[in-house]
């Protein structure tokens, strides 16, 4: 647990899971849950057999996902009631993994499925309530999970590469995806695909924290930073401010301190209960913390779904010859949906043709513009337009006809040769 592990919470049991291990440090891949109404540990599934003893294992022999440091690459899927795993630092070598595997607590099996879009030793992965996908950060990319086509789309790149070990929440209602340690905060607006780093102030003992506990509270629509200790860190992200939360004078608990190698989402928040749990080690107590009263309530509803197109320019042809244009329909917000593309404007004997007619945004077509030697010269404004129901959205470009060269005059036959 204390090996640079995670947690996640599975609000349709109540309990926090754990699973970790890895490098060189513990290559047992048993599943762990505190179930917070028993008050007690069990062990719900594994370990495989037969654990190899070195080598570098994203899957064992057995199929079975192979033990990591789980870094902040874990959460709960409750739309579809299973725990996923990506990345981490990989059992024996420490190798990066990059896959995803997802465990059915329904019928205790772990399947593996797409792959992260980098491999990577320390992702955040967060579970976003508003589209019930996953924003999933690497080293580089920033992408989206959907759990139910299983693919991930990429939303973002920090080119420069994060190379820190933080934790992250997102705020639902804001529409961000924050991470937090080693000295930043970093955020992702989900609505714009924008990244920043906003300055924030007080807030220094989570911000420095190579990992600290920090998650979302649904009630008072803030982000709550722990470090250990009896003290949580409260960020308002309409101002970047973070502020210091005693406990009560009544409190008689004072959690350990957060291990070196950071807690991040041990620290959990607990929706029944309005309430967060946290664990720093397997040898100490699990510790739970209430700072308000009120309970959550439902989750923003899902925004509009909305796109945008685009092309490569304008584009020029020889009559009775054929061009291409790269189209791209961009997803604005909301969930993705067919968009089907048409063309007009054509000038006469010209034909308009989509590989694909249809893709899902964010995605990418082509259209070829075919003409005849009929076609007239001269230039013409095409519109591409991407219909999704009710919905459509247009891109423009010049077209520009130009009569074929005319052929060159026969050649004359050559005088014969004369020898003296």
């Amino acid at each position: 647990m204390i090996a640079w592990n995670s947690g996640a919470y599975d609000t349709t049991r109540d309990r926090l899971l754990i699973w970790g291990g890895g490098h060189k440090d513990y290559s047992g891949n048993e599943l762990y849950a505190f179930n917070v109404n028993s008050l007690s540990w069990a062990r719900i599934w594994g370990p495989s057999a037969n654990i190899p003893g070195s080598g570098t294992w994203e899957a064992y022999p057995d199929g079975n996902p192979g033990a990591r440091h789980t870094y902040d690459g874990q959460t709960y899927i409750p739309s579809v009631d299973k725990f996923f795993v990506s990345n981490g630092s990989l059992s024996w070598t420490g190798y990066g993994g990059s896959g995803t595997w997802l465990f059915n607590s329904a019928n205790s099996t772990w399947q593996r499925a797409s792959d992260t879009p980098e491999e990577d030793l320390s992702p955040t992965a967060v579970y976003d309530p508003v589209t019930q996908h996953i924003f999933h950060q690497t080293n580089h990319i920033f992408s989206e999970y959907d759990p139910v086509a299983n693919t991930y789309t990429q939303r973002g790149t920090i080119d420069a590469g994060r190379y820190t070990n933080p934790t992250g929440a997102i705020d639902p209602v804001r529409r961000l995806f924050v991470t937090v340690g080693s000295g930043k905060v970093s955020v992702w607006d989900l609505n714009t695909w924008q990244y920043s780093q906003p300055a924030t102030t007080g807030g220094s003992s989570v911000v420095n924290n190579s990992a600290p506990g920090f998650k979302y509270d649904p009630v008072r629509h803030t982000f709550i930073g722990w470090v250990g200790g009896a003290t949580v860190y409260e960020l308002d992200p309409s101002t970047w401010a973070w502020t210091a939360r005693s406990p009560a004078p009544t409190n008689t608990v004072i959690p350990t301190n957060a291990p070196s190698q950071g807690t991040f989402s041990r620290f959990q928040y607990i929706p029944s209960k309005n309430a967060y749990i946290a664990v720093n080690s397997v040898d100490e107590d699990v510790y739970v913390y209430k700072l308000s009263a009120g309970t959550p309530g439902p989750p923003p509803p899902l925004p509009s779904f909305d796109f945008s197109l685009s092309n490569a320019g304008s584009q020029a042809v020889v009559k009775g010859q054929s061009v291409s244009n790269a189209i791209t329909a961009s997803l604005i917000s909301g969930t993705a949906q067919s968009v089907s593309f048409s063309a007009s404007g054509l000038p006469d004997g010209t034909t308009a043709s989509f590989p694909p007619a249809s893709c899902s945004p964010t995605c990418s077509s082509t259209v070829t513009l075919t003409t005849a030697a009929s076609t007239p010269a001269g230039s013409s404004t095409i519109t591409i337009t991407g219909t999704a129901g009710s919905l459509s959205r247009t891109t423009t470009f010049i077209f520009t006809v130009s009569a074929a060269p005319p052929s060159p005059p026969p050649r004359s036959p050559s005088s014969p040769s004369v020898l003296a």
